[in-house]
């Protein structure tokens, strides 16, 4: 897990909880309830929001080739390199 991961993990637990809420209350209709409805519905839209710009983060750090390191050869240490000596 990165820093990277964070907004994709923020934005799933505010999902699942905007939609809690938004389950709860609905169910219960107490007085007062309209304004935690409205509440979930805003974590549930953060949430997504979040979600949906660590996808697009992700992806834009991908394709730019910064974070990625391709070695061409393994490059070995000089004890561990056979000596011609040895090989003779």
């Amino acid at each position: 897990m990165t820093t990277t991961d964070l907004p994709a993990i923020m934005g799933t637990v505010l999902i699942v909880v905007g939609i809690a809420m938004v389950g709860a209350y609905s169910w219960l209709r107490t007085e007062g309830s309209e304004k935690s409805i409205q509440a979930g519905g805003l974590l549930v839209v953060v949430g997504a929001f979040l979600l949906g710009l660590s996808l697009f983060v992700h992806h834009g750090r991908q394709e730019s080739g910064a974070s990625r390191l391709v070695l061409e050869r393994p490059v070995l240490p000089d004890a561990l390199r056979a000596s011609p000596q040895a090989e003779g």
